[in-house]
């Protein structure tokens, strides 16, 4: 499939082109029936393209932007950013997975840092204009916390605090994060910033990829709250349904604030990174 007919910066009609498009070729993919003790350690579902894509569309990422993905994987929401021509900051703490990000995005640099610390991590002068994430819902993965519905949280909220001023972040999460449990972290999201949409989804669009359970499309902007400003709140049964519930919350998309020098600092980055990722999880 051309690469200009799954880019994100698109109108609402080729989104659904572009969507369909996606659907067929995931059917004839093969179920994943058998998963490695890694996958289930980490967490390791590819996102769904037809997700990743709307995700990134949501987001209405473009050249303009600098999108970070904090838990790349194997750059299935990367791509879709790729193709809209955003300079990409990508973190993956599987060793074998980062080097396949490097080969990947070779102009990118890849950084190997656990996600649930990114904003601690990463330097300060590295700053995304746009988030868009698929972090763990509930593991840790080398740290021996096997269950803990807070680590998804945690990832969303340490992206928030490295986006810019201004920016965006849209999050595919685990549903369970829409429920009666996390009402006293979204008192807190709420009180912090501009909370855009909070849709479920059936699961059954990860069908392929060995899960059917539930998950949540959030789309926040790190701007202040406003009473004015109601959150999308509903539920939908297949992905292509987000393109009409959602397309005036992408068009409202307010203007991040990052400084040329954060720019700078990313593209001299990915000009010294090297042809070989530093293969040592949370190596850095």
């Amino acid at each position: 499939m051309p690469r200009e007919s799954i880019n994100p910066a698109t109108t609402p009609e080729n989104a659904r082109i572009a969507v369909e498009t996606l659907q067929n070729l995931t059917q004839n993919l093969p179920t994943q029936t058998k998963r490695t003790e890694e996958q289930d350690a980490f967490q390791q579902f590819s996102t769904p393209p037809v997700l990743a894509y709307l995700a990134n569309w949501v987001a209405n990422v473009s050249e303009a932007d600098t999108m970070m993905e904090p838990s790349a994987g194997i750059g299935g929401i990367a791509t879709f950013a790729h193709n809209a021509g955003a300079r990409l900051i990508l973190n993956e703490l599987n060793a074998r997975r980062a080097a396949i990000l490097q080969d990947l995005f070779r102009e990118s640099k890849i950084w190997t840092e656990d996600a649930e610390q990114i904003n601690n991590i990463l330097p300060d002068d590295v700053v995304p204009s746009v988030v868009v994430m698929n972090p763990p819902f509930s593991s840790s993965g080398t740290r021996g916390v096997r269950k803990d519905t807070m680590i998804g949280a945690r990832h969303v909220e340490q992206a928030l605090l490295k986006l810019a001023p201004g920016g965006r972040l849209v999050a595919i999460v685990g549903d369970n994060m829409t429920g009666p449990a996390f009402k006293g972290w979204w008192d807190k999201i709420k009180a912090q910033y501009s909370v855009r949409a909070i849709v479920s989804a059936d699961g059954r669009g990860y069908a392929k990829y060995g899960t059917t359970f539930d998950n949540a499309l959030l789309v926040i902007d790190k701007v202040k709250p406003s009473e004015t400003v109601s959150p999308v709140v509903a539920r939908v049964e297949a992905y292509n349904a987000l393109i009409g519930l959602l397309a005036g919350v992408r068009n409202e998309r307010p203007s991040a604030e990052v400084p040329s020098s954060d720019r700078g600092a990313i593209e001299r980055d990915a000009v010294e990174q090297t042809d070989s990722v530093d293969v040592q999880p949370g190596g850095g």
